[in-house]
């Protein structure tokens, strides 16, 4: 059943394990799934590191790990630690996913002083307006980081790697220990040396920080509360009115109850420990494991007990085109053993006897005739239509690309000049009613087959006040491809 479940299903493996790096050590959860697809856990381990490990050291530990948990070409889960990233809660005027990832990626410099192709980012869409726009939860991170880390595992033939941050396995967690809840909570997760805020509203990540935690500090349950003050008033100062009602700790040590019981009184809200083994199935040796670990793995678990939507994926664009092809070609191939399957099926039916064998081998062989006489003026045309790309490739000239631009720029745009570079490049500069239309432009033009050729991008759009109102000037490269 599960060879067929596979096979039914190509983005899923036979199991999932997610590895977290953290200032305490490597941490690796393995995922399988059980009977129904419901996921249980059958291995989790630890291993303190030092400060400073050359990523060749760390590659090899990994690999030691994973072969100890009988790693089989699984899904991998990169468990990012909230404080490698910077998020932001922001408006953005689309409600249409390509046009969003195109704005954020836009918009991730004015968050972090890089260049955009040093930037990686993420998103998820917390809710939409009437009139067009999407608040978003922004997740930036620089691309030395992710890198690093897909580095360590890139020895692993896995069919699918994923960057996701540690937010997310909190707010899968909570979701699944309270599936009915829409309430806004503050979850808390207590490691050996760091701890990570998010609140969640309507079972999304709304906010999230993270700081540094010194349990030997006599005072640090006071320091925690001020850091659960600040990002209080921080979430209700840029996100939302709704105040939390509830604050969720993670663990079920002594000290997670301590917090809980001093958060409580000092707050005067209720908190309370979210204990999750005994809801989950955890094989005796994982469960015997995560009791006597001193570190949380509760991000990781969550992680691995709900696919995340692809904007959430933070894996390198160029790592995300290697792993569709790869899912692809398991599509492909199941496909081919689906008919196999199929043709089996067929010939065990037809074969009672030797002439019924033998009269569906003529009719293979008819086919296949019949494939072969009809390929051939499909051959023809294929010759066609590359004689007819080799003409279209000729480069179209001024007044072709001046009259395309005519017709292909709307009414509420207007064009203030274009630059023919020497190296072929063109540079549209102009002005339009809004931003969405600046941003339009780019598909726009697309269409046109003379911009067929071209990689077109919108490189500024700024606001800019006038006596006739608000205008956007824009510029708008098209590059040879």
């Amino acid at each position: 059943m599960l060879i067929l479940d596979q096979l039914l299903n190509p983005k899923k493996t036979a199991g999932i394990f997610v590895c977290q790096l953290s200032e305490d050590g490597l941490k690796v959860v393995k995922c399988c799934f059980g009977s129904l697809g419901r996921r249980e856990f059958s291995g989790v381990e630890f291993v303190p590191l030092s400060a400073v490990i050359d990523d060749k050291i760390l590659s090899d530990i990994v690999k030691k790990v994973f072969k100890r948990l009988g790693y089989d070409n699984e899904q991998i889960i990169i468990c990012l630690n909230r404080n490698k990233s910077t998020c932001r809660y922001i408006k953005i005027p689309s409600i249409q996913q390509t046009e969003i990832e195109r704005i954020v990626s836009l918009q991730a410099p004015r968050y972090i002083p890089y260049q955009q192709n040093e930037l990686i980012t993420g998103y998820q869409v917390i809710s939409s307006s009437r009139d067009g726009y999407s608040y978003i939860n922004l997740s930036i991170v620089h691309k030395d980081i992710i890198e690093r880390f897909t580095r360590i595992v890139q020895g692993f033939k896995s069919p699918g790697i994923t960057v996701a941050l540690s937010s997310y396995g909190l707010v899968n967690m909570f979701s699944f220990l309270y599936p009915h809840d829409q309430s806004t909570v503050i979850l808390v997760d207590l490691d050996e040396r760091q701890a990570e805020l998010a609140i969640v509203g309507s079972r999304k990540s709304l906010f999230s920080r993270s700081f540094r935690i010194n349990k030997d500090d006599p005072a640090w349950q006071k320091h925690f509360l001020d850091e659960i003050k600040r990002t209080r008033e921080a979430y209700l100062k840029e996100v939302s009115q709704a105040a939390p009602q509830k604050i969720l700790i993670f663990g079920q040590s002594e000290l997670a109850r301590g917090l809980a019981q001093y958060l409580s009184k000092e707050l005067n809200l209720p908190s309370e420990i979210a204990a999750y083994a005994e809801k989950l199935k955890f094989s005796p040796e994982a469960a015997s494991k995560l009791s006597a670990s001193p570190c949380s793995f509760v991000a990781c678990v969550g992680l691995a007990l709900e696919d995340l939507p692809e904007s959430l994926n933070m894996l390198p664009p160029d790592l995300k085109v290697i792993s569709r092809h790869r899912i692809q070609k398991k599509e492909v191939l199941r496909i081919g053993v689906l008919s196999v399957v199929i043709v089996l099926f067929f010939i065990l039916g037809l074969s009672k006897n030797l002439s019924n064998k033998a009269l569906y081998l003529k009719k293979l062989k008819t086919e296949l005739n019949k494939i072969n006489t009809e390929s051939r003026p499909l051959e023809e045309i294929d010759k066609r239509f590359k004689i007819l790309e080799s003409r279209s490739s000729k480069k179209p000239s001024t007044m072709d690309i001046i009259s395309s631009l005519f017709r292909a720029i709307p009414v509420n745009i207007q064009l203030v000049s274009i630059n023919f570079e020497e190296n072929g490049q063109i540079i549209l500069r102009g002005q339009a009613q809004d931003l969405n239309s600046a941003f339009n432009l780019v598909p726009e033009l697309e269409k046109s087959p003379v911009f067929a050729k071209f990689s077109v991008k919108v490189r500024y759009a700024t606001k800019k006040i006038t006596e006739r109102g608000e205008i956007i000037d824009f510029e708008v490269i098209c590059r040879k491809r």
